[in-house]
């Protein structure tokens, strides 16, 4: 209810604000500038609501394909050069450009990534280094990512997971702490493991999908 209700409160504040007659032309610029952020970010929130919902109803299919990996990770990190860029973090990548063929969803494969560079060009300490690793094993794939959290981190693994988890424990301070969640679930649905791990500032997260032979 929380994070539905703060953008659209101020969607409406800014709504009646620019309904003054009066304003410049610089200040109308920036409601609309604001208004405009917060009605992507309420849009966003309810997609997000709406692919959980789907998730805990069971009411979601996966289309799955023989998929590379490595491919999709770096197109990933491409398409999210930019946001990194301005947070000055320089990304460490520690595998081979090589292909790795496991039975996923695309589209859901390239939001677990996707959630997860978003949320270290949000939170990770500026200036400073994200390692990208890849650990191609027998039965399964492990791909883990390691970045300095800019705030200190008073939580637990699990409670970062909780879905609607806000405040200084979450580190979610512009965010409604869904997008781990859907980390978790849409990998989980696709047969795999999501685990976090806090080691001071050190915040990790570990993706893991079995190979196709060991797929149900």
């Amino acid at each position: 209810s929380h994070d539905l209700k703060t953008p659209l409160t101020c969607i409406k504040n800014y709504v009646l604000l620019l309904q003054d007659e009066n304003l410049d032309e610089q200040t109308r610029k920036e409601y609309l500038e604001n208004l405009n952020k917060y009605a992507d970010r309420l849009n966003l929130l309810m997609q997000d609501l709406l692919q959980i919902s789907k998730i805990n109803s069971g009411n979601i299919e996966l289309e799955l394909n023989d998929l590379n990996i490595i491919a999709l990770l770096n197109q990933v990190l491409f398409e999210n050069e930019e946001s990194l860029l301005e947070r000055n973090l320089v990304v460490k990548k520690n595998f081979k450009d090589e292909e790795i063929i496991l039975n996923l969803d695309s589209n859901k494969t390239y939001r677990i990534f996707e959630n997860l560079l978003v949320n270290i060009s949000k939170y990770a300490l500026s200036f400073s280094r994200v390692y990208i690793d890849v650990f191609n094993k027998e039965k399964e794939v492990q791909i883990v990512f390691k970045n300095i959290s800019q705030d200190e981190m008073n939580f637990t693994p699990e409670e970062i997971e909780e879905r609607f988890v806000r405040g200084d424990k979450s580190r979610h301070g512009t965010g409604s702490g869904l997008g781990l969640a859907i980390v978790k679930s849409f990998t989980e649905i696709q047969g795999g493991t999501f685990k976090i791990e806090i080691e001071g500032d050190l915040f990790k997260t570990i993706v893991s999908f079995k190979k196709q032979s060991e797929t149900v």
